[in-house]
């Protein structure tokens, strides 16, 4: 054996020796036949195109030798397809390889290889679809190649090959290189290696296998392609596929494909693909795929089957899922049966594959807009060219649906599996969250929480019959239980329903839109969407039997019969009318009648029970209703209110208030197509009721009678009741053409006492008002639908005969005495009320009250007084205008209510004041005629007045305690005082409490007393006003001083009045002329210093308890002669009269009268009785001197005077002085008076006495003088 093996060795190694000793001889001949070429290149260029088969042509050659064998380079080469003007193909290089075998052994040259390099093509798809390269197609090319001489097989190789491809779609130029390209053409089979380096447009590598392979079993070859791709860029690759394919814009995919194709028939084939974010120009979302896909075909058909395929979209990832199509081909290869199995479809991720699917699919994705996924999917057509093919069909569906269409209706959300055949079919549904979109019959779609059911049919030669034992179907809203069965006649016939079905509804407010409107006349449809609020119907069935073309069974050839229970259901079955509440009732619809004679409920709180309702025909429905209820006079105004019932009262019910028990029937007549043409009448039976109206505090009781309202009509029989504590008739009555705007009127009769409008409004009118009158209301109710409306309105008028009225003037009235009132309260709008009226020609106003937070309030309005007519306020408060003959300020202010304190109220809305007063008395003074205008301003009351005694304006504020001062800028002021007895100022008013005042007056005077212009300032204190300075100035004398009103512990009134102040005068007769009093002193020299005070606040009767003092002193003049009851200062010089009275000698003065030096003195007041020690006169005739008292109150004396005459003149001797006690006091008196010792001789003595306007003068001694200095303390005083 080994010696074998060694044999072999040697005998290789001599044949390879003699292969490379024949290979350098073939070399070496090759290098001596090299140098030759040149001479031979057009021979060549004929043995190239022989051998290639395309003509070739050439600038240059060379030869080598390579291990394969000699081989021809051809440069800057051309190849043009024999008969062709265009140059097929250029290339740097062209390389043809000599097979060297059949050069050595056959002395034949042969080409078995084409190497061409550095070369570019144009490649592009003709109109039919072909590729076509530099212009030639590939079929051409082929045979071309095929044509050469070659002699045996040829290998073509194709480097850095630069293709350019023009996509005819766009235009657009794509660019890329072969690198290598390897075509082996053998004589029976064709092998093509392609490795292709994409552009970045288009990814990276490509590998094409393509093998071409002759059968002996026919003249086609067969054709094999294996491709391998990877991270493929598919938006340029889309450029080069067929002008109806989608564009692809976006997307890269790895691919495997292996085809086998035979002529123009495929015969397998199988493809792995992975591909992710594919998107196209039409549908820009995302997408990837994977999976395996299959093709088979043979003599008897074709399989398709798609494996492990996996689809991702923006929905999710599909699970792996496995598709099978298989057809079944007969004798003729014509289509005879088909199957389709699919283990999953997710129906939406349909949509982002429209672009790839065909147009009727489309379609139906656009049509019916299918959701949710089926699974295992089993479809078999049989028989598909015969003229009656099968079928059979099952799947299962979850979570499917489709929209609505013309025939079908949409569903969203089944679940559950179907099979049919042409004998029949089941569907068994298990579905939850099902949605029907019924909108051929129902306005919403039917949301279902659980659908459950099964349904069979099965066809025989009558027709299909549709069963099914038990459909369950529920939701939030309702569940049923329905048996249905289904008659389709064969010959097109009506189709019969026979269908029972048990249901309950758990909201009858949600189940209104299961109403169906398509099969419901629009007016019926709408009553019912309005009427059904709320409640269950915890049981109801439905019966239907009979030909649904026969329906409604007027004829009674079937049955049509809903029978339901209504609880605690709520029900509104007029836009008017109130609902129904707490309704429980039997309902019956038989076939078009709905009615109920069983129920209770409660409507606007009255109670209702076995009401009977009915629409007789729901093709013309009309609701009626008749109901007897009970409940109070409230509940039935609740009711009235909500119901057109209001229109009859003018909606004004609103204001009444009611109470006491009641019960009414209604009787309703209520058209649903026209219900606007609705008519009611209802009766109402009062038994003791209460009524009242807002605005109106006094009520009306002990109600009692019937009412019957209709929508035109009303009337009252035996109606009654109380107002005011009376007996009262009351009668009910439509308005007649005289008062078109108002629908009823209510014409009241009764009496009213003082007390009953007292006890009913909360007036105190004793000593005001007392006694009793007839009156006659008429109260209108505004009918809501006139074209002018008039507002409701209550009208009074009484003769008040019966009535007195103790009221100030002008409004005073005795019981007997008529005088006529009349009062309108309107109620123009709502929240608003109107009162007008007059009593007699006395008073008329016009008011206007507002409701605010649930109350009544006076707004505006005018008081007319003296027979004007009061105007309308166009700002808010109380306006009070006229003429009054006489005002009485203190008589208002002194009607105070039955142990209470002033009246307030109505006052402190007055806004404004314009009246003519004739006599106006007021703070004890009487005024004559006078304008007065006030005004309400910000902080306080702006008063203007003018008349002869008073021109000026005031300013006082509504807040005392504000600090705000009370002003007086008057031009003239003149207190005229009052000509009736004067009262008493108490101290009812506390100065503390009191504003500052502030006066400026022109001229001011007290009376006739006038004291020019006056200026103060009152300040408030912690005790009370108080004026440091008060300042009167006239022509001739001027007034300064200060003055106070304060709280006084010390005093019984607890507060006093006082006043400090000097008087000076430079003419005392024309000052005490401007003081209107005549002191029979003449002269230019005057000065009177007063400090006074008394209890209480400033009085005109402060005179009986004037305390203080007050000093006296006139320089030189002398005393007029001057008439009894002359008005003198304060009563206190009585000296003036004493020289008439004891006939002095005048001569000294001729007839002026008595001359004097000086007058002087002082007084001390108490209680109101002035006391002097030291009141003289000092004269050229006589000294006088007086002691004693004076009363200011009383008005009377009771004083001694002592006479001293001078040198030339005598005393009456009964005035002699007598010896004495007496003598003493009389001495130290004198002395003190005239600061000089008493002379003994030439003295006397007289005692005045008695009025002040009749002084009684008399003589007397110095014992009496002594008595009356005693008797003023002139003793005891100090000088």
């Amino acid at each position: 054996m080994k010696g074998l093996i060694k044999k072999l060795i040697s005998w290789i190694a001599y044949l390879a020796a003699g292969c490379i000793i024949l290979l350098a001889i073939a070399v070496g001949l090759f290098r001596l036949f090299l140098p030759r070429l040149p001479a031979h290149q057009e021979d060549i260029k004929g043995w190239a195109t022989a051998a290639i088969g395309m003509e070739v042509d050439f600038s240059g050659m060379n030869a080598r030798w390579r291990f394969s064998g000699p081989e021809l380079n051809f440069y800057n080469t051309e190849l043009t397809v024999p008969g062709a003007e265009a140059v097929a193909f250029a290339a740097d290089e062209v390389s043809v390889g000599v097979d060297l075998m059949r050069l050595m052994f056959d002395r034949t040259f042969v080409v078995d290889s084409v190497l061409i390099r550095d070369t570019s093509i144009d490649l592009a798809r003709n109109e039919a679809g072909d590729w076509v390269i530099q212009g030639f197609s590939l079929d051409a090319l082929n045979e071309r190649f095929a044509s050469g001489e070659s002699g045996g097989d040829m290998l073509i190789v194709g480097e850095d090959v630069n293709v350019s491809f023009r996509n005819p779609a766009d235009n657009k130029l794509l660019q890329f290189t072969i690198d290598d390209l390897r075509l082996n053409n053998a004589s029976e089979r064709l092998l093509i290696d392609v490795l292709l380096e994409l552009p970045e447009s288009l990814g990276k590598r490509l590998n094409v296998g393509i093998v071409a392979r002759q059968t002996s079993e026919s003249s086609e070859r067969v054709w094999q392609y294996n491709v391998e791709a990877r991270d493929l860029n598919l938006a340029g690759w889309s450029a080069l596929q067929p002008a109806d394919w989608p564009t692809i814009v976006a997307g890269t995919a790895d691919l495997s494909m292996s085809l086998e194709q035979q002529g123009a028939v495929v015969r397998n084939a199988a493809v792995e693909l992975e591909a992710t974010r594919i998107a196209t120009s039409k549908s820009p979302t995302a997408l990837g795929i994977k999976g395996r896909v299959d093709y088979r075909r043979d003599a008897t058909g074709w399989l398709l089957a798609a494996e492990d395929v996996r689809l991702a979209t923006v929905r999710g990832n599909w699970p792996s899922s496995n598709f099978t199509v298989q057809g079944e081909t007969d004798s003729a290869d014509a289509l005879s049966n088909v199957s389709v199995e699919a283990s999953y479809l997710q129906l939406e991720d349909l949509y982002e594959l429209q672009d790839w699917l065909p147009a009727r699919v489309v379609e139906y994705l656009d049509r019916f807009k299918p959701t949710g996924s089926v699974a295992n999917v089993a479809l078999s057509l049989t028989d598909i060219e015969s003229g009656e093919p099968g079928y059979d069909m099952a799947l299962e569906l979850l979570d499917a649906g489709w929209i609505a269409d013309e025939r079908l209706p949409g569903v969203r959300g089944v679940s559950g599996t179907f099979r049919a055949d042409l004998s029949g079919g089941r569907v068994e549904m298990d579905s939850t969250g099902l949605s029907l979109d019924l909108s051929r019959w129902l306005a919403e779609p039917l949301a279902l929480d659980s659908a459950i059911g099964t349904l069979i049919w099965r066809r025989n030669q009558d027709g299909v019959i549709l069963l099914s034992d038990d459909i369950a179907l529920q939701n939030e809203d309702f569940a049923s239980h329905s048996n249905v069965q289904l008659s389709l006649p064969a010959d097109g016939g009506a189709p019969v329903l026979d269908l029972e079905s048990r249901w309950s509804v758990i909201d009858i407010n949600s189940a209104r839109r299961y109403l169906p409107e398509a099969v419901m006349s629009p007016a019926l449809y709408d009553w019912l969407q309005n009427a059904l609020l709320g409640g269950s119907i915890p049981s109801g069935t439905t019966r239907f039997s009979g030909a649904v073309d026969r329906f409604p069974f007027d004829d009674g050839d079937g049955v049509f019969l809903i029978e339901a229970t209504l609880a605690d259901a709520t029900l509104r079955y007029g836009e008017r009318w109130p609902t129904v509440d707490n309704l429980n009732l039997d309902l019956i619809v038989d076939k078009t009648r709905l009615y109920s004679e069983k129920n209770t409920a409660s409507n606007a709180g009255n109670s209702v029970e076995n009401a009977k309702i009915e629409i007789a025909d729901l093709r013309r429905p009309v609701l009626t209703i008749s109901a007897l209820s009970t409940g109070t006079l409230e509940t039935i105004r609740r009711f009235a209110r909500q119901s057109p019932i209001a229109d009859v009262f003018g909606g004004r019910l609103d204001e009444v208030t009611v109470a006491g028990e009641a019960s009414f029937v209604l009787e309703l007549n209520y058209p649903i197509r026209n219900r606007d043409a609705y008519d009611f009448t209802t009766r109402i039976q009062l038994n003791e009721g209460t009524l009242s109206f807002a605005g109106f505090a006094a009520p009306v009781s002990e109600l009692n009678g019937l009412v019957t309202i209709s929508r035109n009509d009303i009337s009252a029989d035996a109606l009654s009741g109380r107002f005011l504590g009376e007996l009262v008739n009351i009668d009910l009555r439509s308005a007649d053409a005289a008062a078109a705007g108002s629908s009823v009127i209510a014409d009241v009769n009764g009496f009213a006492t003082v007390q009953g409008l007292a006890n009913n409004f909360g007036m105190t009118l004793d000593g005001i008002v007392d006694g009793g009158a007839n009156y006659v209301a008429e109260i209108r109710f505004p009918r809501s639908d006139a074209a002018v409306p008039t507002p409701f309105n209550i009208a009074i008028s009484s003769n008040m005969e019966g009535f007195a009225v103790q009221l100030p003037a002008p409004l005073t009235k005795p019981q007997d005495e008529r005088k006529p009132l009349t009062a309108n309260i309107i109620f123009p709008a709502d929240g608003v009320i109107e009162a007008a009226g007059n009593l007699g020609d006395d008073l008329a106003w016009s008011l206007t009250f507002l409701k605010q937070n649930a109350s009544w309030d006076f707004d505006r309005g005018v008081l007319a007084v003296g027979g004007a007519n009061p105007e309308t306020a166009e700002t808010r408060g109380l306006h009070v205008t006229g003429d009054l003959p006489e005002l009485r300020l203190s008589d208002w202010l002194d009607l105070n209510p039955a142990g209470g304190g002033p009246r307030r109220g109505m006052a402190s809305r007055i806004r404004s004041l314009d009246i003519n007063v004739q006599s106006l008395h007021v703070l004890g003074q009487h005024f004559g005629a006078h304008h007065v205008v006030l005004d309400r301003g910000g902080n306080e009351w702006l008063v203007t007045i003018e008349g002869a005694e008073a021109q000026g304006s005031l300013s006082i504020p509504y807040d005392f305690a504000s600090g705000r001062a009370l002003t007086a800028d008057m031009e003239t002021l003149i207190l005229p005082g009052s000509d009736e007895e004067a009262t008493v100022a108490g101290s009812e008013l506390d100065p503390r409490q009191l504003p500052p005042v502030s006066l400026q007056a022109n001229e001011f005077a007290f009376g006739k007393r006038f004291l020019g212009s006056v200026a103060a300032e009152f300040q408030s204190s912690p005790n009370g006003l108080v004026t440091q300075q008060f300042n009167a100035e006239d022509k001739t004398f001027t007034l300064a001083g200060s003055a106070g009103w304060i709280i006084a512990s010390e005093e019984p009134a607890g507060q006093k009045t006082w006043v400090q102040a000097r008087l000076e005068s430079s003419d005392v007769g024309a000052t005490f002329a401007r003081l209107d009093t005549e002191p029979g002193i003449v002269g230019d020299d005057m000065a009177l210093d007063f400090d006074v005070s008394w209890p209480g606040g400033p009085r005109e009767d402060f005179l009986d308890a004037l305390d203080g003092t007050v000093a006296v002193r006139f320089g030189t003049g002398q005393l007029d002669e001057i008439e009894p009851g002359a008005g003198r200062m304060f009563g206190l010089m009585s000296v003036v009269a004493l020289p008439r009275r004891l006939a002095l000698d005048f001569r000294d003065v001729l007839d002026k009268g008595f001359l004097f030096d000086e007058i002087t003195g002082t007084f001390r007041i108490i209680d109101g009785d002035a006391f002097t020690c030291d009141l003289s006169l000092k004269g050229p005739a006589a000294d006088i001197g007086i002691v004693g008292r004076a009363g200011l109150y009383e008005k009377d004396y009771s004083q001694t005077a002592v006479v001293s005459a001078n040198v030339g003149n005598t005393l009456p001797v009964v005035g002699a002085v007598v010896a004495g006690p007496q003598v003493a006091a009389a001495l130290l008196i004198f002395s003190r008076i005239f600061k000089k010792p008493l002379q003994e001789m030439g003295q006397a003595y007289y005692s005045i006495e008695g009025s002040w306007d009749e002084p009684e003068v008399s003589s007397a001694d110095s014992a009496r003088f002594a008595t009356i200095s005693r008797e003023a303390d002139c003793l005891e005083v100090q000088p």
